[in-house]
């Protein structure tokens, strides 16, 4: 019969007890009563402790801290000892925090996180309540305060953004010495005197310390002094060809104060406005200029409203008309030769860069002629393109010629690889070293138009062919024997 305390345990009667959970009710003194047939024998009493589970009695309080202060988090365990602790950030074990309290004595950015702590008793484990750190930001300063200069009466505001944790307090100084009132982001004069004239600056306090902003300096003028402008470019009398960009530069300056708009006219049309005016000289590009004569004139504005304007320029633009225009990508002594052929049979020329031209500039001439177009690599343009494009459209004849012939059109946008595969082609029908016979291919519908676009590559020709060869359709190639471009007249 076992017992507990001395009290029979009903049931108990076997060699063994078990208990097979047991709970703190459990806890005492257990013996046994054993009967036979020669009496009776109690053994020694066997004592049960239950131990307690493992708990959390005081839960970690996280907090905020600046950088550089210190931060501790505490724990107190309840249950059975003894007890062992790992503090951990984030679920990551922290490496020697071992203990019932965890500090950082100097706490930096990236502290920043939810800590919590594993205790480990007789009986299990606990894991606390996650504690936050928050690291606050140190004050600092974004934008510093301007300064200016002003003429007697009228107003001027300093400004300053702060950074770092909030909320933030301002004071404004003159000196160094506090401004009375003056305790907002900005600090407004709304008539300044000569009185007012000095070193302006700002102290925010945040959550994290102070800053001191930069010191804006503040200059009172009893007059104000206009700016002057000069415009440097082009020079007076200058001509232009229509559509051809027209680069007007201006020389902005102003002894008391800043320039702070320059407006360019033709006449008393406006072209342009530069304000903010961040550098100086200012420019800009007219690039629709028609046909006439002009005169333009460029006025500055300076920080006190004073303005003044320029003295004129006249200039003109002008058409320019000739036979043929020959546009090249770079220097070609091919262009020589085609300048003395165009001679030996009466027509006039000019020669453009490719680079910068305009369709409005081919407009007056009865043939385009385009050598060395591109190169391997660059192959065509959208502005070339475009340009090709409404040659075709007004019907002014286009031909390419030279080693540089570029027709892919992987480089050109989806709009101007159409028009590039919708014009008219002549194309050799063969590789280099063939009988350099030339055939026409309609692309997209387009109709056949005799000399309207031509495409001729860099032909080998036998020795014994004639200085002109007639393709089946009537077009002229002109050229010789040997590696030599060809011209479709």
């Amino acid at each position: 019969q076992w017992r507990k305390g001395g009290v029979n345990i009903n049931g108990a009667t076997s060699a063994s007890y078990t208990i097979a959970s047991v709970t703190a009710g459990d806890a005492g003194d257990y013996d046994v009563v054993v009967t036979g047939t020669c009496g009776n024998a109690t053994s020694r009493v066997a004592t049960l402790t239950v131990n307690s589970a493992t708990g959390i009695a005081s839960q970690p309080v996280g907090g905020s801290r600046c950088p550089g202060q210190g931060m501790t988090f505490s724990v107190t365990a309840n249950g059975t000892g003894p007890f062992t602790y790992q503090w951990r950030k984030g679920g990551v074990n922290i490496n020697g925090a071992t203990s019932a309290n965890y500090t950082m004595a100097s706490v930096t950015a990236a502290d920043a996180g939810n800590y919590d702590v594993v205790i480990s008793g007789a009986c299990g484990n606990a894991t606390s309540s996650a504690a936050t750190l928050t690291v606050n930001s140190a004050t600092s300063i974004a934008s510093q305060p301007v300064g200016g200069s002003r003429v007697a009466g009228q107003n001027i505001t300093f400004s300053v953004t702060a950074s770092g944790t909030g909320p933030f307090t301002y004071q404004w100084r003159k000196g160094g010495v506090n401004v009375s009132g003056a305790t907002s982001d900005s600090y407004t004069i709304a008539s300044v005197a000569a009185g007012d004239a000095g070193n302006y600056d700002a102290v925010v306090t945040g959550t994290c310390g102070n800053a001191t902003s930069s010191a804006a300096a503040l200059m009172v003028n009893r007059t104000n002094s206009p700016p002057t402008i000069v415009i440097t470019n082009p020079a007076d009398g200058a001509s232009f060809f229509v559509g051809t960009d027209v680069t007007i530069t201006a020389d902005a300056r102003d002894s008391d104060g800043v320039v702070s708009r320059v407006d360019f006219f033709a006449g008393s049309t406006l072209l342009s406005t530069i304000a903010p005016v961040t550098a100086n000289p200012v420019s800009i590009t007219w690039s629709d200029a028609s046909v006439g004569n002009y005169v333009l004139t460029a006025k500055a504005t300076d920080n006190n409203g004073a303005m003044t304007v320029s003295a004129p320029i006249n200039i003109a633009v002008t058409t320019l008309k000739a036979d043929v225009a020959i546009v090249r990508n770079f220097n070609d002594p091919e262009i020589t030769q085609m300048q003395e052929y165009l001679f030996e049979i009466g027509l006039s020329w000019h020669v453009f860069d490719q680079e910068g031209l305009t369709f409005q500039v081919l407009t007056n001439f009865s043939l385009v002629i385009w050598d060395d177009l591109g190169t391997t690599n660059q192959g065509l343009t959208d502005k070339e393109v475009n340009i090709f494009q409404r040659l075709y459209d007004v019907q002014i004849p286009l031909y390419f010629i030279g080693e540089n012939v570029a027709s892919s059109t992987l480089n050109l946008t989806p709009p101007y690889r159409s028009q590039w595969i919708g014009l008219t082609h002549l194309n050799p029908t063969g590789a280099k070293g063939g009988d350099g016979a030339v055939t026409i291919r309609l692309d997209s519908g387009h109709p056949v138009i005799n000399g309207k676009f031509g495409l001729v590559d860099d032909f080998l020709y036998p020795a014994t062919l004639d200085a002109t060869t007639v393709t089946g359709l009537g077009e002229v190639l002109c050229g010789q024997s040997g590696e030599f471009d060809m011209l479709l007249a």
